[in-house]
């Protein structure tokens, strides 16, 4: 593996495949989709088609994400060769045509044909330019659909027919098959893994996940094409890297020597720390002795100090409730008065039930169930106040 390599695997972790698709030799559109790969997996994380120019794109796509290129539609002549051509691959596709005038990129099939297609070096270098011009920086070029490929070799496509922009793509036998072109511009879904993306969006997506997955264009460039930014971006971020690396061990160095020093500093603070702890605590315990016993005589005046049966109390009148009669309260050993600061607290033992109900009737026969308890002594109706077609009441149990 060579340093160029080595850094791809662990530097290029996010790229945005882009194809331009001619439906004119002056008009295109554009489709991209930027992946990362994180931990093992391959995420889609921006996506858009339908972008009519560059200006659009620089709106959306951030330019210091590197790009793979691929160029598709009117200017790209495609052909499927059932053999290796050897160097004669240029004449297979254009008749007489010359080198020096075209880029041309293969797709080896596993049962031997090749996917070849070709464009004229100055429509691509024309297209290249004004991407540079707009600051991306550019990986590789594809040309032609047939890269979709890759995604069936990868086992993330299965269909036998599959649509993408300005082209129907056939695969068969565990290959790729036949390449349609298609005039109809209607934009279909195409589950791919588990990610459901447009038509327009499947070529990109292949260019991205084949520089991810091999760290490098799934087709080859046979002839002369424009240079790439690869090395300059793989070299930045290597400088990135090695200078953040430095700069952690720097770092690393001069946050040892500070906590050496911090260490024994921090001993002598925790130990005048401890010693003034202690002080405070001697200081406070009175005060929290007087605390636990006021709220301990609160207690004893409440009642709660001994077993009482005040849950059973509440269970059983809340069981008792009848359809028709809402508690909005109950108090169990109320204060007399209200709480004051200078003043102690005195109980009342009873409970005390506030409510709602459909009618006076309904609460007498409630009271009176409520009084066959053998550990109610009486009940008292202290208010009861009509309000349209409910009554507020208020009632007093004496318990023995």
């Amino acid at each position: 593996m060579n340093l160029e390599d080595a850094i791809k695997k662990h530097l290029v972790n996010q790229i945005a495949g882009i194809t331009v698709h001619y439906s004119k030799s002056d008009e295109y559109a554009i489709s991209f989709v930027l992946l990362k790969y994180v931990k093992g997996k391959v995420k889609i994380e921006q996506s858009a088609s339908g972008i009519m120019n560059l200006e659009n794109l620089a709106e959306i796509l951030d330019k210091n994400i590197p790009i793979w290129l691929t160029v598709t539609g009117r200017p790209v002549i495609s052909r499927k060769l059932s053999t290796d051509p050897g160097e004669n691959y240029l004449h297979l596709i254009l008749h007489n045509a010359r080198e020096t005038e075209f880029t041309v990129s293969l797709v080896k099939e596993s049962t031997g044909e090749i996917f070849a297609s070709a464009i004229r070096k100055e429509n691509l270098n024309i297209l290249v330019d004004e991407f540079h011009r707009f600051g991306y920086k550019i990986l590789g070029y594809s040309i032609g659909p047939a890269l979709v490929s890759i995604l069936y070799t990868s086992g993330l496509l299965n269909k036998e027919k599959i649509s993408v922009s300005g082209y129907h793509i056939l695969y068969k036998h565990d290959s790729l098959f036949e390449i349609q072109a298609r005039d109809s511009n209607v934009i279909e879904s195409c589950l791919i893994g588990t990610d459901r993306i447009d038509s327009d969006l499947v070529l990109p997506f292949a260019a991205a996940l084949a520089y991810l997955i091999n760290k490098s264009g799934f087709d080859s460039l046979v002839t002369e094409s424009p240079s790439t930014d690869a090395e300059s971006i793989l070299y930045s971020k290597f400088n990135r890297t090695f200078i953040l690396g430095s700069l952690a061990a720097v770092f690393g160095l001069l946050l040892i020597n500070f906590l050496v020093f911090n260490y024994f500093s921090k001993k002598e603070q925790i130990l005048t720390t401890t010693l003034s702890y202690q002080n405070t605590v001697f200081a406070e315990s009175d005060s929290l002795r007087k605390e636990i016993t006021l709220k301990k005589n609160l207690i004893d005046q409440m009642g709660l100090s001994q077993n009482t049966t005040y849950g059973y109390f509440a269970d059983r009148i809340a069981a008792s409730v009848p359809k028709g009669i809402i508690l909005s309260s109950m108090a169990i050993n109320p204060p007399t008065s209200k709480i004051k600061t200078d003043k102690p607290i005195q109980f009342e033992k009873l409970i005390r039930i506030k409510g709602e109900t459909n009618g006076s009737m309904l609460l007498n026969e409630w009271v009176k169930a409520l009084g066959k308890y053998n550990w109610i002594k009486n009940i008292e109706i202290i208010g009861y106040e009509k309000l349209e077609d409910k009554g507020e009441f208020e009632i007093n149990i004496n318990y023995k």
